[in-house]
């Protein structure tokens, strides 16, 4: 089933509604295209949105493309921060922990480039919950909250 999250797309900080589950991409417009059209596509949405709304987190990915003459790959890496500290001190605050995961396919074309943009960030994303990584992020995201009270 295909839900869809609040796709943010800029360089600048701005003030996030902690209603919304929140997800920046300031490196790929492909990526903001693919999502505009068919929404975040993945088993997890509800867990994760859940999650993030409760812990004040937003999430911010970060993607590497490239089509070599044997294949195209993507490299994908997903980090949390508290939308909370952002608001406060205008900066984001990324976690020092990630999921980041890399796909290819022997296919070397723009349409390949753009659906392994779209599949990995949904499968980073899907991930995240299922694999304990967002636990690590709230952790180390309470412990920047904790030192900055």
């Amino acid at each position: 089933y295909m839900k869809t999250f609040l796709f943010l797309i800029f360089l600048s900080v701005s003030t996030l509604s902690n209603a919304d589950c929140i997800i920046q991409s300031s490196k790929h417009d492909d990526l903001a295209k693919s999502i505009k059209e068919k929404g975040w596509d993945f088993e997890n949405y509800d867990t994760l949105c859940n999650e993030l709304k409760k812990n004040k987190l937003a999430l911010d990915i970060t993607q590497i493309s490239q089509i070599s003459p044997y294949q195209t790959s993507v490299m994908t890496t997903v980090k949390a921060y508290p939308v909370d500290l952002e608001t406060k001190y205008s900066i984001k605050i990324l976690s020092k922990s990630s999921y980041t995961s890399i796909e290819y396919d022997e296919e070397r074309t723009s349409a390949m480039k753009n659906k392994l943009l779209y599949e990995n960030a949904n499968y980073n994303l899907n991930e995240l919950s299922k694999t304990g990584k967002l636990e690590i992020m709230v952790k180390e995201i309470n412990q920047i909250r904790e030192r900055l009270k």
